[in-house]
Protein backbone atom coordinates (compact mmCIF):
# COMPACT_ATOMS: atom_id res chain seq x y z
CA UNK A 1 0.00 0.00 0.00
CA UNK A 2 2.46 2.27 0.78
CA UNK A 3 4.80 1.57 -2.17
CA UNK A 4 1.05 2.55 -3.98
CA UNK A 5 0.93 5.48 -1.94
CA UNK A 6 4.56 7.00 -3.42
CA UNK A 7 3.81 5.86 -6.87
CA UNK A 8 0.22 7.93 -7.09
CA UNK A 9 2.53 10.93 -5.58
CA UNK A 10 5.02 10.96 -8.00
CA UNK A 11 2.80 10.16 -10.73
CA UNK A 12 0.50 13.20 -8.94
CA UNK A 13 3.44 15.63 -9.58
CA UNK A 14 3.88 14.29 -12.85
CA UNK A 15 0.39 15.82 -14.34
CA UNK A 16 0.71 18.93 -15.96
CA UNK A 17 -1.30 21.67 -14.38
CA UNK A 18 -4.52 22.69 -15.88
CA UNK A 19 -4.12 26.20 -15.71
CA UNK A 20 -0.40 26.14 -17.27
CA UNK A 21 0.77 26.88 -20.61
CA UNK A 22 2.36 24.29 -23.03
CA UNK A 23 5.78 24.82 -23.18
CA UNK A 24 8.31 24.30 -25.75
CA UNK A 25 10.91 21.94 -26.18
CA UNK A 26 14.01 22.65 -23.60
CA UNK A 27 16.72 24.94 -24.57
CA UNK A 28 20.62 23.91 -24.53
CA UNK A 29 21.06 26.44 -22.26
CA UNK A 30 18.55 24.98 -20.07
CA UNK A 31 19.66 21.50 -20.34
CA UNK A 32 23.30 22.58 -19.50
CA UNK A 33 22.21 24.21 -16.56
CA UNK A 34 19.86 20.79 -15.43
CA UNK A 35 22.73 18.60 -15.89
CA UNK A 36 25.14 21.63 -13.48
CA UNK A 37 22.33 21.29 -11.41
CA UNK A 38 21.83 17.39 -11.10
CA UNK A 39 25.91 17.08 -10.56
CA UNK A 40 25.14 19.28 -7.95
CA UNK A 41 23.02 17.91 -5.97
CA UNK A 42 25.03 14.49 -6.20
CA UNK A 43 27.74 15.82 -4.46
CA UNK A 44 25.53 17.62 -2.36
CA UNK A 45 21.90 16.40 -2.29
CA UNK A 46 20.91 17.53 1.04
CA UNK A 47 22.50 21.12 0.86
CA UNK A 48 19.96 23.51 1.60
CA UNK A 49 21.49 26.19 -0.33
CA UNK A 50 20.56 24.26 -3.73
CA UNK A 51 17.14 24.02 -2.30
CA UNK A 52 16.06 26.37 -5.47
CA UNK A 53 18.17 24.46 -7.53
CA UNK A 54 16.44 21.30 -6.83
CA UNK A 55 13.11 23.00 -7.19
CA UNK A 56 14.23 24.41 -10.45
CA UNK A 57 15.25 21.49 -12.00
CA UNK A 58 12.26 18.67 -10.65
CA UNK A 59 9.59 21.41 -11.70
CA UNK A 60 11.19 21.72 -15.14
CA UNK A 61 11.90 18.10 -16.09
CA UNK A 62 7.65 17.98 -15.20
CA UNK A 63 7.08 20.92 -17.32
CA UNK A 64 9.46 19.89 -20.66
CA UNK A 65 8.00 17.83 -23.49
CA UNK A 66 11.60 16.63 -24.43
CA UNK A 67 13.43 15.37 -21.49
CA UNK A 68 11.81 12.43 -19.19
CA UNK A 69 12.94 11.02 -15.78
CA UNK A 70 12.13 7.20 -15.45
CA UNK A 71 11.78 5.52 -11.55
CA UNK A 72 11.08 1.74 -11.28
CA UNK A 73 9.79 0.86 -7.67
CA UNK A 74 10.38 -2.70 -8.37
CA UNK A 75 14.32 -1.42 -8.35
CA UNK A 76 14.16 1.42 -5.69
CA UNK A 77 10.84 0.16 -3.54
CA UNK A 78 12.95 -0.85 -0.61
CA UNK A 79 14.31 2.39 -0.21
CA UNK A 80 10.36 3.60 -0.22
CA UNK A 81 9.88 1.34 2.61
CA UNK A 82 12.11 2.90 5.00
CA UNK A 83 11.54 5.69 7.46
CA UNK A 84 10.41 9.09 5.46
CA UNK A 85 13.35 11.33 6.09
CA UNK A 86 14.85 14.19 4.03
CA UNK A 87 17.67 11.26 3.27
CA UNK A 88 15.26 9.28 1.70
CA UNK A 89 13.73 11.89 -0.59
CA UNK A 90 17.10 13.42 -1.26
CA UNK A 91 18.44 9.67 -2.28
CA UNK A 92 15.27 9.15 -4.32
CA UNK A 93 15.23 12.26 -5.86
CA UNK A 94 18.92 11.95 -7.11
CA UNK A 95 17.85 8.80 -8.78
CA UNK A 96 14.93 10.25 -10.50
CA UNK A 97 17.41 13.08 -11.79
CA UNK A 98 19.93 10.38 -12.40
CA UNK A 99 18.22 9.20 -14.91
CA UNK A 100 17.20 12.33 -16.88
CA UNK A 101 20.47 13.38 -17.27
CA UNK A 102 21.06 10.26 -18.88
CA UNK A 103 18.55 10.57 -21.15
CA UNK A 104 19.66 13.89 -22.04
CA UNK A 105 23.36 12.95 -22.42
CA UNK A 106 21.90 10.07 -24.57
CA UNK A 107 18.70 11.10 -26.10
CA UNK A 108 19.01 8.41 -28.64
CA UNK A 109 19.47 5.71 -26.32
CA UNK A 110 16.17 4.10 -25.10
CA UNK A 111 17.55 0.88 -23.27
CA UNK A 112 15.77 0.98 -20.18
CA UNK A 113 18.06 -0.75 -18.55
CA UNK A 114 20.80 1.36 -18.97
CA UNK A 115 18.40 4.66 -17.74
CA UNK A 116 17.54 2.86 -14.97
CA UNK A 117 21.21 1.74 -13.90
CA UNK A 118 22.30 5.26 -14.38
CA UNK A 119 19.09 6.78 -11.92
CA UNK A 120 20.49 3.94 -9.64
CA UNK A 121 24.30 5.26 -9.65
CA UNK A 122 23.64 8.84 -9.49
CA UNK A 123 21.63 7.89 -6.50
CA UNK A 124 24.17 5.43 -4.94
CA UNK A 125 27.04 8.75 -5.84
CA UNK A 126 24.66 10.93 -3.92
CA UNK A 127 24.40 8.09 -1.30
CA UNK A 128 28.15 8.10 -0.65
CA UNK A 129 28.43 11.73 -0.50
CA UNK A 130 25.76 12.13 2.40
CA UNK A 131 26.69 9.35 4.16
CA UNK A 132 30.72 10.06 4.39
CA UNK A 133 30.26 13.35 5.98
CA UNK A 134 27.31 11.95 8.20
CA UNK A 135 27.22 8.52 8.20
CA UNK A 136 23.96 8.20 10.11
CA UNK A 137 22.19 8.52 7.14
CA UNK A 138 22.83 5.25 6.29
CA UNK A 139 20.03 2.76 4.32
CA UNK A 140 20.32 -0.59 4.81
CA UNK A 141 18.90 -0.95 0.95
CA UNK A 142 21.51 1.16 -0.34
CA UNK A 143 24.26 -0.31 1.24
CA UNK A 144 23.05 -3.79 -0.04
CA UNK A 145 23.16 -1.96 -3.28
CA UNK A 146 26.66 -0.44 -2.79
CA UNK A 147 27.55 -3.78 -2.28
CA UNK A 148 26.39 -5.41 -5.36
CA UNK A 149 27.97 -2.64 -6.96
CA UNK A 150 31.36 -3.26 -5.51
CA UNK A 151 30.87 -6.99 -6.71
CA UNK A 152 29.89 -6.55 -9.91
CA UNK A 153 26.11 -7.40 -9.74
CA UNK A 154 24.60 -3.68 -9.47
CA UNK A 155 23.59 -4.19 -13.24
CA UNK A 156 21.76 -7.27 -12.65
CA UNK A 157 20.37 -6.43 -10.11
CA UNK A 158 18.76 -3.52 -12.30
CA UNK A 159 17.69 -5.51 -15.31
CA UNK A 160 15.91 -7.77 -13.40
CA UNK A 161 13.67 -5.04 -11.68
CA UNK A 162 13.65 -2.97 -15.07
CA UNK A 163 11.66 -6.82 -16.60
CA UNK A 164 9.42 -6.24 -13.73
CA UNK A 165 8.38 -2.63 -14.40
CA UNK A 166 8.39 -3.41 -18.02
CA UNK A 167 4.98 -5.37 -16.96
CA UNK A 168 4.09 -2.54 -14.86
CA UNK A 169 4.93 0.90 -16.41
CA UNK A 170 7.54 2.32 -14.57
CA UNK A 171 6.84 5.81 -12.82
CA UNK A 172 7.84 8.72 -15.46
CA UNK A 173 7.76 12.17 -15.18
CA UNK A 174 6.73 13.66 -18.13
CA UNK A 175 4.22 16.59 -19.53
Amino acid sequence: MRKALVCIALLSLAMPSAVADPRGPSTPEERKRALDVIEKLEQSPMDPALKRDREWVFQWIKEVPDVHANMCSAIVGPLLNEKNTDARKAFTLQNILASAAFRMQHPEDKDSVKIYLAGTQGMLRAYENVTRQDPTKKSPFLEQLKSKEQIGQLEDYVRRGARQCSKHPATTLAP
